[in-house]
């Protein structure tokens, strides 16, 4: 999926903005680098987002609950932003973070209709760009990224055994389940058998 949102822009971005590090905005992180970028600037909220944002290649990374933070947005100027969060303010966060005639992709959103400010995409000749889920040649090239030694394992922030499922859960229902990257779920039946 964040492999896909990448592929949308007709140019190859130098500075991608990702809104949100959870697990779309975590890989979208992750592949920015594969897809040209130079630099890589993660929003989201708290310190546990901006270890994980910056373990995956975030250049910059600012806190959208700190004000000081979103007084910076408008000195990013990046080619593409990426909006992998469902925050109703997304779209006028990404307005903020994207350079004149630049582009956004928006991956997530709340569910309902949210606002656009159109005014200033239109006064701004931003592109705005939908992406949903991906294709078969995608995954073949991810799966060929992977191969050649993309480290996908450091979207993963939690393993449970599989006969912790409950945990696993608690922890993404609990507040702090909202700093989680990825979390696996192992069958360890053949090393409990030893």
């Amino acid at each position: 999926i964040a492999w896909h949102a990448l592929q949308r822009p007709d140019t190859r971005p130098q500075h991608v903005a990702v809104i949100g590090a959870g697990g779309i905005g975590a890989a979208t992180v992750l592949l920015a680098h594969r897809a040209g970028a130079t630099k890589v600037t993660a929003i989201d909220r708290g310190v546990a987002k901006e270890r994980l944002a910056r373990k995956l290649g975030a250049s910059c990374f600012l806190d959208a609950g700190d004000l000081d933070d979103r007084a910076k947005y408008t000195d990013v100027n990046a080619d593409l932003t990426v909006v992998t969060s469902g925050h109703p303010s997304c779209l006028t966060e990404a307005l903020e973070l994207t350079r004149p005639r630049g582009q956004v992709v928006v991956v997530s959103y709340s569910g309902s209709d949210v606002s656009i400010p159109l005014d200033g995409f239109v006064g701004n000749e931003i592109t705005l760009l939908t992406s949903h889920l991906a294709v078969g040649s995608e995954v073949e090239e991810i799966v060929t990224m992977l191969s050649n030694g993309l480290d996908a394992s450091r979207l993963i922030t939690h393993r449970f055994p599989i006969h912790d499922v409950e945990a696993a859960f608690d922890l993404l229902t609990s507040p702090e389940g909202v700093s989680a990257g990825r979390v696996v779920l192992e069958n360890r039946l053949k090393e409990d058998l030893r």
